[in-house]
């Protein structure tokens, strides 16, 4: 059976030395193809933007499905495949003797190219080694200088190396205060009314298991580089692992820690009281009231002891519950809120105590226990939101919206666009869920194909007004930020999508 090479995302490649008992030194950039030389060797430049010749690389590996005949086999069977570095078209190859220097070779995988192998060694860094027998054992990318590099060598440094992804140098001017920038158009419209670029599965940036690049990894960059991008909506998930609380993405675990995400959160909401952010979550999979009880409301307690100051909750200590469609921004601003927090399904409200002088959560409280000395209470009353499947009614958020589960065939931006047209919601918030999600049947197509795939005919639709804010309001997408670029052009959904925000006619 032929391969069917599945290319991965972009990133660059940051070098470093390793210098025993010393900080690890910084060398530059894995360097591409240039006029005169194939060799990736290094370009120097700062740390923190890749210069002119600095190499977008991808891993690519063969994502055919063999015998696998469901999604679990299928992941561990690729998980287990060899993979390639390659960067625009190239393979990395060897030249000289045993093939010791890095090459870049236009020859096609296969033909050309080795099959490489990774090292997890200080958090981000790397060892990467050729899987070829012939290398001395233990053997990896090092350097006699600042040159070239060598696939081994006797007495050379080993070289550490850092994938960032390219999406963090790739983003256009970000869009950090853009609620407050349109205050003039929609300071007075309600939420509900405000088309708004969102996050789906936000905090699935670091998936633990490998092979879940493809399958399971949502997003590139962190949350709170999201929310600088412009996002305003945040899918999170959550469940514990060996007593902590970790983001996950269906069955995968993530190397995200829900406390980071939390602090992320308030930390953006701390510094920006004119942007609100809304936020959905789901505990260990577990929807609606059941979900935010037992041990499960730790998670929720988690979050709501670090920001809310900035919660405007859904009812009151009496009951009474607030109109989504009555919130708007300046009416947020008034109250000196900027959060709304949703569950999936009904919700419960609760009081806890929080230690006044760390912020850590004390103990769930009823309104009329005593309030022990260093301590303070707290209300909290999330926001429901119609349980998935169900009819819609009322001005409940509908944060199911507009969603495509393929079965039949690959997703289009055009099938999204007639789910947007045909969508019958409930006056309250909604999704138009942008994201495709990964299936055995197109087991070459990941969520970076999907969001590839789709993402310049949305933004044509919304350029064009097609999608407005007449009806649009949540575009909840995979790899927010992150532009595509194709023989068109370059195209930045984000942008489109806050661009639709325009006046009342």
């Amino acid at each position: 059976m032929a391969a069917v090479w599945h290319y991965g995302e972009p990133f660059y490649v940051k070098l470093y030395w390793v210098v025993p008992g010393e900080p690890h030194a910084w060398v530059g950039w894995l360097g591409n193809a240039g006029v005169e030389s194939d060799y990736a060797q290094p370009v120097a430049g700062p740390e923190d933007v890749p210069p002119t010749g600095a190499a977008k690389v991808q891993w690519v590996v063969d994502a055919q499905r063999g015998g696998a005949t469901d999604e679990k086999t299928y992941e561990e069977e690729l998980a287990g495949r060899p993979r390639y570095l390659t960067s625009e078209g190239r393979v990395l190859d060897g030249s000289g003797r045993h093939g010791k220097y890095l090459y870049w070779d236009s020859a096609d995988i296969g033909d050309k190219g080795y099959a490489m192998a990774i090292e997890n060694i200080d958090d981000d860094l790397v060892t990467v080694s050729r899987e070829i027998s012939t290398d001395p054992a233990g053997s990896a990318i090092c350097s006699a200088g600042d040159s070239y590099l060598y696939y081994y060598g006797e007495g050379n440094a080993t070289v550490l190396l850092e994938f960032v992804s390219a999406s963090n140098y790739s983003r256009p001017a970000k869009h950090e205060n853009w609620i407050r920038d349109r205050n003039a158009i929609i300071g007075d419209r309600p939420l509900t009314k405000i088309v708004i670029p969102g996050s789906h599965d936000a905090g699935s940036y670091q998936i633990s298991r490998p092979g879940g690049e493809m399958t399971s990894r949502a997003q590139q960059v962190d949350v709170m580089n999201q929310l600088l991008a412009g996002s305003r909506f945040l899918d999170l998930r959550t469940d514990m692992y060996q007593g902590v609380w970790y983001i996950r993405h269906g069955t995968d675990w993530t190397d995200v820690r829900f406390e980071h995400v939390v602090e992320q959160l308030g930390t953006f909401l701390d510094d920006h009281p004119d942007e609100f952010v809304l936020v959905e979550l789901l505990v260990a999979d577990v929807k609606g009231v059941p979900g935010m009880s037992g041990d499960y409301r730790d998670a929720w307690n988690m979050l709501f002891a670090r920001v809310h100051e900035h919660l405007l909750n859904y009812a009151d200590e009496a009951g009474n519950k607030t109109d989504i469609t009555t919130v708007t921004p300046n009416a947020l601003k008034a109250a000196g809120k900027n959060l709304l927090v949703f569950s999936w399904g009904e919700a419960t409200s609760w009081h806890l105590d929080v230690d006044t002088g760390s912020g850590k959560v004390l103990q769930d409280a009823e309104k009329s226990d005593p309030l022990a000395s260093g301590a303070t209470r707290i209300f909290v009353s999330p926001w429901e939101s119609k349980p998935e499947g169900e009819k819609p009614e009322g001005h409940v958020a509908d944060l199911e919206g507009v969603y495509l589960d393929p079965s039949v065939h690959v997703v289009q931006a055009a099938d999204i666009y007639e789910g947007y047209l045909d969508y019958q919601g409930t006056g309250g918030l909604w999704n138009l869920q942008t994201n495709v999600p990964w299936q055995l049947y197109n087991y070459g197509l990941s969520l970076y194909d999907g969001h590839v795939r789709v993402t310049p005919a949305l933004v044509y639709y919304l350029q064009l007004r097609r999608i407005n804010n007449d009806k649009a309001n949540i575009i909840n997408m995979d790899y927010l930020g992150d532009l595509v670029v194709d023989v068109d052009g370059s195209h930045d959904l984000v942008s489109a999508v806050i661009a639709a925000n325009v006046a009342s006619k």
